[in-house]
């Protein structure tokens, strides 16, 4: 599928790492060359890119497995969501849960995103009743055991 892009410079353009990736590494724009992230606080980060996202799509954005434990980083929103009609630049915003200040520089790969088809709904309502609770599991959280 042809997803249409604006990218002002190639390298932040996303790209697959590997042929057999499920997402596309997104990678921060910092102005300055670099940028710090103080403890327990957030920054957020251009990426240099728009993208024009097919209609009844979605793009999902997650981090990168290892700015959790390398970077004691976090997407603040843990999951973004960006819906077809948004035509801005993708922004990312970092959380740094650690305890020591983060470097964070210029092209770094922080993010991944996919792009997938959007589910289209129809919520029925009915009653809570019997015939509603044909399944076995109830209480919310940890409702399987541990």
């Amino acid at each position: 599928m042809d997803v249409k892009i604006v990218c002002e410079n190639d390298k932040y353009k996303p790209v697959y790492a590997n042929s057999t990736d499920a997402c596309m590494d997104l990678k921060v724009k910092v102005d300055e060359g670099k940028s710090i992230i103080a403890p327990y606080t957030s920054k957020r980060f251009s990426t240099g890119i728009k993208v024009q996202i097919p209609e009844d799509y979605v793009m999902l954005i997650f981090p990168r497995s290892s700015i959790g434990f390398k970077l004691h980083c976090m997407l603040s929103n843990t999951t973004g969501i960006i819906d077809a009609g948004y035509r801005d630049e993708i922004l990312l915003s970092l959380y740094n849960f650690g305890d020591s200040a983060v470097e964070i520089e210029d092209g770094q790969r922080i993010a991944q995103m996919m792009i997938i088809p959007r589910p289209k709904l129809n919520l029925v309502q009915v009653k809570d009743d019997d015939e509603f609770k044909t399944g076995n599991r109830n209480g919310g959280i940890g409702s399987t055991g541990r």
